[in-house]
């Protein structure tokens, strides 16, 4: 989980947890590529809205690598504007998600990435 809001870190975190998942988080898009990078993680869940290293760049990181390129990365945002969904897609995104959400929503689109993931 990869977004500069403690709070949304907080809850999303909580309730990903109570669904059975391992979270671990960063609040900067820098910190957050690093834990991508040494943890391996099955899905990334990522902001696109941060100071320093954009979401954006983060995901163009990702799918730059050999090692990650094929890991899922849900865009959790609050750029829901149409030019922003496109590039998120563009650049290699799983799914996107617009804040503010559901919860219910939430868990569909992690449970569906990481399905989708598996079959891959």
């Amino acid at each position: 989980m990869v977004d500069d809001d403690p709070l949304l870190r907080n809850l999303a975190r909580r309730v990903l947890q109570e669904s059975g998942h391992t979270v671990i988080e960063s609040a900067d898009g820098t910190s957050g590529l690093r834990l991508a990078e040494t943890q391996a993680p099955d899905l990334v869940v990522l902001d696109l809205g941060m100071p320093g290293m954009s979401g954006l760049e983060v995901l163009k990181a990702i799918r730059a690598r050999s090692e990650s390129a094929a890991l899922p990365v849900l865009l959790l945002t609050a750029w829901g504007e149409e030019s922003a969904v496109r590039a998120g897609f563009e650049h290699g995104a799983t799914d996107y998600l617009v804040k503010p959400f559901a919860i219910p929503q939430l868990l569909a689109r992690v449970h569906a990435c990481l399905a989708r993931a598996a079959k891959g």
